[in-house]
């Protein structure tokens, strides 16, 4: 008897246990799962930061932000890229429809983003889908784009197109690349806007201008001081540095090490010593 109500016993707390278990796995999948949003072409989720890359998950994130309408309407007009499949062609991210359709949506999003998410969106338009993760921090909006009308962002050298890139964002008045330093020295990501968190007065003035409708908003020229900055290198430097300049070797020295180290993979390795070498002529 005792052996019989012993194992009664056991086989009760097994499945208490059991039950136990399934229930907190329920409950932690239920609470990991990232809000959604669908609507008008755009699917929109919040997602932690730690799922960001090693960039967003170190900054703190300045959220909920209050951002009006009209304010998420400047920043969407001003995004601009480079198309380098089309002799550098220069777009807008966004069409004048889709803005109509993103503007309300995204400043809700921002109204209502969670302390630590990013915000995450893929918009679907006649002319391909484009991916965005978009956040402020510190006083900026950030737009890191990974896909803009079905083209993929890459910095590869491997890729055919001019300077291995298959388009490139375009800093405008009061926007810059955003940047990292390694071991080597800076690195400017071009698919990663940094903007004012109020775009400037010039904008908002054609913007706020009642006669004017939505899908009619003047788009300031492209101002390109950010871009001559970071084309500086590879237009200039030949001619303001002396071609003995010994830092090339150096820098060059350093490299190979990193590379034959492990620390920097093959691709990062062309790429930056292409970079090196184009810099110096």
């Amino acid at each position: 008897m005792t052996t019989k109500l012993f194992r009664k016993r056991r086989y009760k707390i097994s499945k208490i246990l059991f039950w136990s278990l399934l229930i907190s796995l329920l409950a932690g999948a239920c609470a990991s799962k990232e809000k959604m949003l669908v609507k008008d072409g755009l699917t929109l989720v919040y997602r932690d930061k730690d799922k960001g890359g090693r960039d967003i998950s170190k900054m703190s994130l300045n959220h909920p932000v209050d951002l009006t309408e009209d304010n998420v309407r400047r920043h969407l007009v001003l995004l601009t890229y480079e198309d380098m499949a089309l002799m550098g062609n220069k777009k807008f991210v966004f069409t004048k429809n889709d803005i109509d359709i993103l503007s309300p949506l995204l400043t809700k999003a921002f109204t209502h983003a969670p302390a630590n998410s990013f915000i995450h969106f893929d918009f679907e338009s006649e002319n391909g889908t484009t991916k965005v993760d978009t956040f402020a921090s510190q006083e900026k909006i950030h737009w890191r784009i990974s896909m803009i009308n079905n083209k993929k962002f890459s910095n590869s050298p491997q890729t055919n197109w001019r300077d291995g890139f298959t388009w490139r964002l375009l800093p405008r008045q009061g926007q810059r690349f955003f940047y990292t330093e390694n071991l080597i020295g800076k690195k400017t990501n071009y698919n990663w806007i940094l903007a004012n968190l109020n775009p400037p007065k010039a904008y908002r003035k054609s913007a706020k201008d009642k006669k004017t409708s939505p899908t009619r908003l003047t788009r300031e020229p492209v101002n390109n001081q950010a871009v001559k900055h970071s084309k500086r290198n590879t237009s200039k430097r030949g001619s303001s540095q002396s071609k003995s300049d010994p830092t090339l070797e150096e820098k060059l020295q350093l490299l190979k090490n990193l590379h034959n180290k492990g620390l920097i993979n093959d691709n990062e390795y062309e790429h930056k010593r292409k970079e090196l070498v184009d810099n110096f002529f």
